[in-house]
């Protein structure tokens, strides 16, 4: 019998890989802050399944395409791929919004401060094992998500926001914020990046998340109900508000997305913007 147990090489390479995904957030959050990037709690977890994985997905690839150069029977292997694509696709439909940490903007001194703080705490001398460190790390990325959550200023405002060349209306009213749409979205053949990158990373940035409580689209056309498609998608939305005369057809697939997301969707000719806007 080795020094270590088979209990024990699995714990200490779990530790190992958390130690790891820890520092490389650490060490990242100043970019990921100034970017407006969400971290996701999910990661650690994430990578820790991904290097064994994608291990047995390329060994069961391998196998079946070296068998079919060998002209032998290699169905079983076939079968066992596409169950095992299938599985690792279904576990990443699990993936939610919910799992993101979104960080307003913070001082860039305290930005240069956080990878400096880290590197200390790696060579302090209390700072002497793998279980240590992963408190130690931890602590900091609380702590900077506290701060930057008790520092940030609640805005109330309604105004129009360019973000990266595009206008668009946001109100945001204690701590809720309304997207105002005047036919922006429908406008412009493809916003699928600008809405996923640029928007999100803006409201981050500037109101500290990218919850969005209502949608009010202005005439919206087949362009605008696309883009919310996508939208619902990317983003969490409670309630959306199509202000029209004319009687707009929306796809039953969207129809049903939005009943399985809890999303309501109100039809109206006019709206009174008082309960969503900061007078």
């Amino acid at each position: 019998m080795g020094k270590y147990s088979f209990t024990d090489k699995i714990k200490s390479w779990f530790l190992k890989i958390l130690q790891i995904q820890l520092f490389i957030s650490v060490i990242s959050l100043p970019i990921l802050i100034s970017w407006g990037l969400p971290i996701s709690l999910a990661s650690p977890i994430g990578n820790i399944l991904f290097t064994p994985i994608l291990s047995l997905f390329l060994l069961l690839s391998s196998i079946v395409f070296f068998l079919e150069l060998l002209c032998i029977p290699n169905e079983i292997f076939i079968y066992l791929l596409n169950v095992f694509t299938k599985l690792w696709l279904n576990l990443l439909e699990l993936s939610s919004p919910a799992w993101l940490l979104t960080f307003p903007a913070i001082s860039p001194i305290i930005l240069i401060f956080i990878p400096l703080i880290a590197l200390a705490a790696l060579q302090h001398k209390k700072v002497n094992n793998q279980l240590k460190t992963i408190i130690c790390f931890s602590l900091i990325l609380l702590s900077i998500f506290f701060y930057a959550k008790l520092t940030h200023k609640i805005v109330n405002e309604t105004k129009k926001h360019i973000i990266d060349g595009k206008e668009i209306t946001i109100a945001a009213h204690n701590g809720k914020l309304s997207l105002i749409d005047y036919e922006i979205l429908g406008k412009s053949p493809s916003l699928n990046s600008w809405l996923e990158y640029n928007l999100v990373s803006y409201l981050i940035q500037k109101f500290g998340h990218y919850n969005i409580e209502n949608i009010i689209l202005y005439e919206p056309n087949k362009r605008t109900i696309k883009a919310i498609n996508f939208i619902i998608n990317k983003i969490p939305v409670k309630h959306i508000y199509i202000v029209s005369n004319i009687k707009i057809d929306l796809d039953p697939e969207l129809i049903a997305k939005l009943k399985d997301k809890n999303i309501t969707l109100k039809h109206m000719e006019n709206i009174y913007l008082t309960g969503f806007i900061a007078n």
